[in-house]
């Protein structure tokens, strides 16, 4: 997810899908540069009208942390405690050490074509802290710049792998190194292959609602957090529980209800049973919080709709993806509910089969076990007088000398979008076609996008036109599109209206009219919006780019100012502010920003090229060459 608001989240979904997805919004013709889309006089389409959604009851805030579950359940926090969600993240000193630092610790990037430059990347632990140190580099092994950037925070149990974040006052980023534990290396962090963003990365709400705890965030603004950013480092007990303070106040007779308020998952109602997990384990094709709600706001016992409008392929029945397609998320990380949907065994249960009827949520067996384990779960259902194996046993054995059902129906696949990482494919299925991989990208190009809970009318149909007006702005900017988003600002100035506290719908609106080059009005739903959060990077950094865009840089520059005030720690925003400055001959503080941003990243070409112009206006030879030398060699 990119932290500026833009659409890459969604380069995965394809023009077909988009096509179709318009025609899911309703939304009207494109807009005029300059005008809304009111009907016009004499027509007889009726006039839209928006309800606004009732407010949602605070979710409960009532958690206690997993120690205070310790005391009743020993056995099976020990457990737990060594299961992979139970490791999610710790202080990069406490994390179980699972890497080699002794090993192979240097790695370089790949390098643009042509190119005499490289980043090269090592790793060193010592007793107090753990180092990434950066290094450009020419092909000669000739040095221009290393920075050492101390991480704070490991992240993932290392199951795949682990990244690391680095805390700067809670402002939270990911480092660009990843140790990968089924190949054992080091290398690239996830999509950083496509883009390396450094230490530059910030990572939001949507990461750490998954890879964490429990969050102490900042303020109402999204993707702000305390300096101490984690009340609960890795994910705890009440996260498929539900908080605890009742359930504890209640068996010490505290207070009286009719019975234990916890949540048993295994209790639930299939659908809620298994949106439990999928609160983590179903991203879909993309998900959206809806109006007024966060992603810290699910609680076991609700539906993925109550929070997201969670996007997925068409599906057969009621959760899931397409059978007949089923063969497209054989690679995918964060797919296997996806894949689960697709399979006979999931639709053929009746809501019997789900997550937990193979995996056991406070334990993982160990590499002896694991066949007998899967093994007995299929056994299960496929047992002698059921639904037996086809195949022989003698045949079986020739696959796997241990007849496992997995080998066979669950095959290990590599991974298509994270490099060095392979998972078991969840569809279960009888036989294994070849490998399609046109056939695949076609299968991408025509899919057609539906919202998990939409034929259950779980969601208003407001709400549901909101979710799909957003979506398809976002995905009309990243292809360019601008016919696209024209379509949704009817809606979009009509559910602005009604509910002005939705700074995700104006920002969008806003996104809208200034693809149709209506600036004017963008600007003003930019700024109504700022009004509610006066704090929001998104708006800031938005208003900040489209006056500088309509020629305006003393505007642009108090927006500017505010977004390096908001965010003290990314090196881009300052790079931006210098420049601005700089046009505006405000040049001593101008040299300031650019120098701030080099401080942040060392490796920016074109804020050394900026100085040596800014100090070349000071009369500062020195400083001006000096810059104007390391432009030129990172540049090279």
């Amino acid at each position: 997810m990119k932290k500026d608001g833009s659409a890459s989240t969604f380069d995965r979904m394809k023009i077909a899908s988009v096509v179709i997805l318009c025609l899911l919004t309703g939304c009207g013709p494109t807009a005029p540069k300059e005008a809304s889309q009111a009907t016009a006089p004499g027509s007889t389409e009726p006039e839209l009208t928006i309800t606004p959604p009732k407010p949602r009851p605070a979710p409960s805030q009532g958690y206690l942390g997993s120690q205070a579950c310790v005391e009743c359940h020993t056995e099976t926090h020990e457990h737990y405690s060594q299961h992979p969600m139970g490791q999610s993240l710790a202080k990069v000193l406490e994390a179980t050490p699972i890497e080699n630092y002794e090993g192979e610790d240097r790695f370089s990037a790949d390098s643009a074509p042509g190119s005499n430059l490289r980043l090269a990347y090592e790793v060193e632990k010592t007793d107090d802290e753990v180092i990434h140190r950066e290094i450009l580099e020419r092909r000669n092994g000739e040095q221009i710049y290393s920075r050492d950037v101390p991480v704070q925070y490991a992240i993932g149990a290392g199951v795949r792998g682990r990244s690391y974040l680095i805390n700067h006052d809670g402002f939270l980023f990911m480092s660009p190194v990843t140790w990968y534990s089924q190949s054992g290396t080091w290398d690239l962090s996830p999509a950083y292959h496509i883009r390396n963003m450094q230490f530059g990365r910030r990572i939001v709400d949507d990461c750490l609602s998954c890879h964490a705890g429990r969050v102490a965030t900042a303020s109402d603004t999204p993707d702000s957090y305390q300096p101490n950013p984690f009340i609960e480092e890795s994910i705890g007990c009440e996260r498929c529980h539900g908080p605890g303070e009742q359930h504890v106040q209640f068996h010490h007779g505290k207070i009286e209800l009719p019975k234990d308020p916890i949540v048993n998952p295994i209790d639930l109602p299939p659908r809620k049973r298994d949106h439990v997990c999928m609160q983590c384990h179903l991203g879909g094709e993309s998900r959206l919080t809806r109006y007024d709600r966060s992603d810290f706001d699910f609680r076991p016992g609700d539906d993925l709709a109550d929070i997201w409008t969670v996007f997925i392929q068409d599906n057969d029945h009621e959760n899931g993806t397409r059978s007949d397609k089923g063969h497209r998320h054989a690679s995918k990380v964060v797919s296997q509910a996806e894949q689960m949907f697709v399979s006979r065994c999931y639709q053929k249960s009746n809501g019997k089969l789900g997550c937990i009827s193979c995996h056991d949520p406070h334990t993982v067996p160990s590499a002896d076990e694991k066949v007998s384990f899967y093994k007995s779960k299929c056994l299960e259902c496929h047992s002698p007088g059921n639904v037996e194996c086809s195949q022989p046993v003698s045949e079986r054995l020739l696959v796997s000398s241990e007849d496992s059902c997995i080998q066979c129906h669950m095959p290990v696949a590599t991974s298509s979008n994270i490099s060095h990482v392979a998972q078991s494919d969840h569809r279960v299925l009888r036989e294994y076609p070849p490998e399609r991989s046109h056939q695949h990208e076609a299968d991408e190009e025509q899919a057609v996008m539906v919202v998990v809970g939409e034929k259950e009318n779980l969601i208003p149909k407001d709400e549901l036109d909101r979710a799909k007006a957003i979506m398809q702005v976002r995905i009309s900017e990243s292809i360019k599109a601008p016919e696209l988003a024209g379509r949704t600002i009817s809606f979009l100035e009509k559910w602005v209206e009604a509910v002005p506290s939705d700074i995700e719908a104006a920002l969008t609106l806003g996104i809208a009219l200034q693809l149709q080059q209506a600036y004017t009005p963008a600007i003003q739903a930019w700024q109504k919006a700022l009004e509610v959060q006066p704090e929001n990077e998104l708006l800031l950094r938005r208003l900040m780019f489209i006056h500088l865009e309509t020629g305006q840089p003393a505007i642009s520059v108090d927006y500017s100012q505010r977004l390096v005030n908001v965010v003290p720690w990314d090196a881009e925003y300052f790079g931006f502010h210098a420049q601005i400055l700089a046009e505006l001959r405000r040049f001593d503080e101008a040299v300031s920003a650019a120098k701030r941003s080099l401080e942040l990243n060392p490796g920016q070409p074109q804020i050394h090229q900026l100085l040596a112009k800014l100090y070349a206006v000071q009369n500062n030879s020195e400083q001006s060459q000096l810059h104007e030398k390391q432009a030129q060699q990172m540049s090279r």
